[in-house]
């Protein structure tokens, strides 16, 4: 089979020419998110055969080769060792970097109207053709056939990643002016091929600086227009998978997360939670392979609080004790959980991919943009006061937690396999200790309540103290101790009330004042009946106010 396959690419090599089988394709409509009576909602996607991808990923696979050293360093999508997480750290790090500095940012958002199918055909073949003696033409089969005059064949698995054919382009400016020339000038290099821009979806998002406010709110205009289309300012963007805030903050982005998951969640609800012909086991392992990817995906770019953390933690254990069917009134520890189904923590997973990410970009050469971010800073001032946390502050706690030196990190981590092997073991024993230390609290806690608030008659604990007083004056009530005398504090000398930095000496006598009664005050140093001062007694409930009525009364 390999043999004959062979012959057959040999063929296609010399000839210059695809078979008509290789060629053909069915196009298979895949709606989007949005509504679906709208066309530009729908993608289209071909359907090839198998063959014809297999000689498509070979011939792809030199042209990468030979482009490897040209492509941009800004361009992660379609290249081998790079993705959409290579993005997203790059994002936050430069809206991390800048927050730091209080750096005002411009962020474009760009998408493009099915940017695989409007490419320019002549163009992409020129560029193609440059060099190499080979060309592929590409027809598609769809009810009657026709010629497709356009489209890059994103299906065909042949892939000019330098030109950047992704819906998805970041792009961040510090000037509001410049941010507009940018804009102008990609909108002219895609008119030259062919693309055409989303205004509808193509977003701005700005960055607060020092001393400014951030948008809040629903989505208003931007002084940023393309074609002469103003485009939409945005308080959060959803951008390669996950959630961009103007402030900075993984609010959203955790928000965003707990949903996806529920989603995946949901889906598997009938067929996997609720099915009785599964084994727990079974369950965990579909938990550990659906649900926590889509609750943890980007987790290696965060620099999450305790408390966005423990949201997290939250969420994953109810489920688990869905799965398990271990309520929360069996009194179950979490860690039991965790140990007797093989889970980590939330918090010592996120340590986990924080620290091999960080592996992974320390490997890395000194021209890759991850690595720059990583190690570089912005120039401006700090703010006052405590600063917000960062990624790199979480990578030093991690080392004072695993107990590895800063100054040797990058010497271990250039080990890939002694780099992983170390941070295993190392979260592994940050867990098993923090487990042991709240098994003592909640060994202390219990001892506790079941000496001090134990019940004699029939041997029930409680809580606190006052449950047990509770539980006994109902239920025992013949047993019910009587509570002791607490002995009566002194009464301080009264030397009379204060009233927004003013002691009130005596009220001196009442009058009625428009439809309400005021008092003539003697104040300590000096005496007022103006209006101001009576209107102050009268709305404080105060001692002096009292005696004064119980004279009158008199």
């Amino acid at each position: 089979m390999i043999s004959r396959l062979l012959d057959v690419f040999r063929a296609v090599w010399k000839e210059k020419g695809v078979p008509k089988a290789f060629r053909d394709a069915v196009m298979v409509p895949i709606p989007k998110k949005g509504d679906r009576l709208l066309c530009d909602n729908w993608r289209g996607i071909a359907l090839l055969i198998v063959t014809g991808k297999v000689l498509a990923k070979i011939v792809g696979g030199r042209i990468q080769k030979r482009n490897k050293k040209k492509i941009g360093e800004s361009q992660a999508g379609f290249r081998e060792g790079r993705g959409t997480i290579d993005m997203l750290f790059t994002t936050r790090q430069i809206m991390e970097k800048a927050r730091e500095r209080q750096i005002r940012l411009f962020w474009l958002f760009v998408d493009l109207t099915k940017a695989f199918d409007t490419v320019n055909r002549v163009a992409l073949r020129a560029l193609l053709l440059k060099g190499w003696d080979g060309g592929v033409e590409v027809e598609v089969d769809f009810a009657e056939p026709f010629t497709s005059k356009k489209a890059g064949r994103s299906a065909f698995k042949i892939n000019v990643t330098d030109l950047k054919f992704a819906d998805d382009l970041a792009a961040p400016e510090t000037r509001e002016r410049r941010m507009q020339e940018f804009a102008d000038r990609l909108q002219a290099a895609y008119d030259r091929w062919g693309l055409k821009i989303s205004i509808k979806k193509t977003e701005m998002m700005v960055q607060p600086g020092r001393g400014e406010e951030k948008h809040t709110g629903e989505p208003c205009q931007s002084t940023i227009a393309i074609n002469g289309q103003p485009l939409q300012e945005v308080e959060q963007f959803w951008y390669l998978g996950g959630v961009m805030s103007n402030d900075g903050s993984l609010n959203g982005e955790i928000y965003h997360r707990i949903q996806k998951a529920e989603m995946v969640w949901g889906k598997l609800q009938a067929e996997v939670w609720k099915r009785a012909g599964l084994t727990t086991k079974t369950k965990m392992h579909m938990f550990r392979g659906a649900v926590l990817p889509a609750l943890l995906y980007g987790a290696k770019t965060w620099a999450a609080r305790k408390d966005q953390i423990g949201k997290l933690e939250s969420w994953c254990m109810a489920r688990v004790r869905q799965v398990t069917n271990q309520p929360h009134q069996e009194r179950t520890p979490d860690a039991a959980l965790r140990r007797a189904f093989g889970l980590r923590t939330i918090e010592s997973t996120i340590r986990l991919t924080r620290l091999r990410w960080l592996g992974h970009v320390g490997r890395m050469g000194g021209e890759r943009l991850l690595r720059q971010l990583l190690f570089g800073h912005l120039q401006g001032e700090r703010p006052l006061g405590r600063p917000l946390l960062r990624w790199s502050d979480c990578v030093l706690s991690d080392f004072r937690l695993l107990e590895i030196n800063e100054a040797e990190w990058q010497t271990l981590a250039s080990h890939r396999g002694r780099w992983r092997a170390l941070i295993q073991d190392g979260v592994k024993k940050v867990e098993e200790r923090a487990a042991e230390e709240k098994e003592k609290k909640r060994e202390v806690k219990k001892g506790q309540r079941d000496r001090d608030a134990k019940c004699e008659a029939c041997g029930r604990t409680f809580s606190t103290p006052r449950g047990l007083h509770i539980h006994t004056s109902k239920a025992h009530k013949d047993l019910a101790p009587r509570q002791p005398e607490q002995p009566k504090k002194a009464v301080k000398e009264k030397k009379g009330s204060w009233v927004q930095g003013c002691q009130v000496k005596e009220i001196l006598r009442k009058y009625k004042q428009g439809r309400g009664w005021r008092y003539e005050v003697a104040w300590h140093g000096w005496q007022s009946t103006s209006h101001e001062a009576a209107s102050l007694i009268c709305k404080h409930a105060l001692p002096e106010v009292e005696e004064f009525e119980k004279k009158c009364s008199c």
